[in-house]
């Protein structure tokens, strides 16, 4: 299979794919990494699927998520029952989805849901801390030490601003920032952005991407979405 993995790194009930790199002391668990991916040194995976050229550095955490084709996580990443779509680049330090709290009930203790704390009689959660979606699109960026709490939805081509903690909905090519997180600015002017998601660039197979890489370092003006365009209809 072409792989690299460690001796100190254990795979669990898990599909592999080829030409993997998981550094040492790695924890592989009910989960499917394809092929090309990359996990990085004391990094957990559990019930989870990493798909294709998926980058993550080291101790990274990633419980019962799916993150998409090329993208990729600095290390200390930490992401909870959350999808993560297509080339979204993730800084270091950052908490996607972790669990919640109910303070609608009398305690917020984790022995409502944790049966390590032997409160629970028949070991069953009182409540599911993760019953709320999270999302992040494609083409995200997140900057360091950012936290993005449950239920939201991060929109493609969206900035999230270092340190940010982010509370709401991101709508899709918005840069944002701050405790809560609040819009700064639009990257682009409305009608770019509305032909950004109807092309879904993500969508293109890798090697058109590659053979116009010139395309995706331009400034997205008339030239280069028409260019696009045209692409996405050839595919």
């Amino acid at each position: 299979m072409n792989n690299t993995i460690d001796e100190s790194s254990s795979i669990t009930a898990s599909n592999l794919g080829e030409h993997l790199k998981i550094y040492s002391n790695c924890h592989i668990i009910n989960s499917s990494i394809d092929d090309h991916s990359i996990i990085g040194e004391s990094s957990l995976i559990s019930g989870s699927t990493i798909c294709k050229n998926v980058q993550l550095n080291r101790r990274s955490m990633v419980r019962d998520s799916i993150l998409g084709d090329y993208s990729y996580g600095g290390m200390n990443l930490t992401v909870f029952n959350s999808v993560i779509q297509k080339f979204s680049s993730i800084s270091w330090d950052v908490t996607i989805g972790g669990g919640q709290h109910d303070y609608n009930r009398l305690t917020t203790h984790a022995f409502l849901y944790n049966p390590s704390f032997g409160m629970l009689p028949s070991n069953v959660p009182i409540y599911d801390r993760f019953i709320d979606k999270c999302e992040i699109g494609n083409d995200v960026w997140i900057g360091s030490g950012v936290q993005v709490l449950r239920g939201v939805t991060i929109g493609d081509g969206a900035i999230v601003g270092a340190g940010s903690v982010v509370t709401k909905d991101v709508m899709p090519y918005s840069i944002v920032a701050g405790n809560p997180a609040h819009v700064i600015k639009m990257r682009f002017k409305d009608s770019v952005v509305i032909r950004l998601l109807e092309i879904k660039w993500w969508n293109l197979p890798p090697k058109i991407i590659k053979d116009n890489i010139d395309l995706f370092s331009a400034v997205p003006n008339e030239k280069t979405l028409s260019a696009l365009e045209k692409l996405t209809h050839e595919k």
